[in-house]
């Protein structure tokens, strides 16, 4: 009897995982991440679309984060072994206060490449950022291809990156 229960417990818990993931990338779908305004570190608005024809991949962190700030090194790394003619890495912080935001970008130097602050929590809420690190992949017209990337600390992902066209 046990074992009936434990197969009918992992059929439901697997098709709720596969009903989660078809909604994740049905909705992921729907986004235009072209929508969002950025700032930079002098306060300047930016855009994702200043990036269309590029591959863009999206590196979401906080300053609280240790999990961020141990990915960067790795970030750094990636950002130099990608052609950056065909990707752009963008580093977009959640923290809810600028002054944390530069200070984390300072205090842990984490201010090369590109650098903006999601000062807008629409950002968030839109594109379900419920736990970060979080790496998203743009295609070249801002299309989300990957809603979760994987880190750059993963050996895969330059991998995958330079097999983009």
């Amino acid at each position: 009897m046990k074992r009936i229960f434990i197969v009918l417990g992992l059929l439901w818990c697997n098709g709720v995982k596969g009903q989660e993931l078809k909604d994740t990338v049905a909705y992921a779908a729907t986004l235009d991440a072209y929508q969002y305004k950025f700032a930079d570190t002098a306060g300047v608005q930016h855009s994702l679309q200043e990036f269309e024809g590029k591959y863009i991949y999206l590196d979401i962190w906080a300053s609280w984060c240790y999990p961020c700030r141990k990915e960067y090194p790795f970030l750094k790394e990636l950002e130099h072994v990608v052609d950056p003619r065909k990707i752009e890495v963008v580093s977009i912080s959640i923290d809810e206060q600028e002054y944390r935001w530069k200070g984390g970008m300072n205090g842990y130097g984490m201010n090369g490449g590109v650098q903006w602050w999601a000062s807008d929590t629409m950002f968030v809420k839109t594109f379900r950022i419920d736990r970060i690190p979080r790496f998203i992949l743009l295609d070249k017209k801002g299309n989300i291809m990957q809603f979760s990337m994987t880190r750059p600390s993963n050996e895969q992902t330059i991998t995958f990156l330079k097999k983009l066209k």
